[in-house]
């Protein structure tokens, strides 16, 4: 599996939680004491599809949020050239495979 930062995670959450909140939404239960069976399928209608409506407005927006979040705090690393993982700006030795940035810093460029 690969390795995902912590605002993946926290979106894919979201993204279940809020799943899950609509789901609950479409099988909720209310009483309708006093109305006729018309009046009441009417209205538990209207107020279902309100409720979804505003869960998932909820939904996106917070996932926007976390979305800007998440591409903000993107690695501005580099990609190791042996292993491909990516390597944080700074570092000078590559954590997976111990390739050494510094000591092929050379290699690559051609001698003028």
């Amino acid at each position: 599996m690969r390795h995902w930062r912590k605002m993946t995670w926290t979106l894919w959450g979201w993204t279940i939680l809020c799943a899950a909140w609509v789901a609950a939404g479409f099988t909720s239960k209310a009483s309708c004491s006093g109305l006729s069976a018309s009046s009441c399928s009417s209205i538990k209608d209207v107020a279902d599809g309100v409720a979804i409506t505003l869960q998932v407005v909820v939904w996106l927006i917070v996932f926007l949020i976390l979305s800007l979040i998440w591409f903000m705090t993107r690695s501005k690393g580099r990609s190791c050239p042996r292993c491909g993982s990516d390597v944080r700006k700074g570092l000078t030795v590559c954590k997976s495979c111990g390739y050494d940035f510094a000591a092929n810093l050379g290699a690559g460029t051609p001698a003028s």
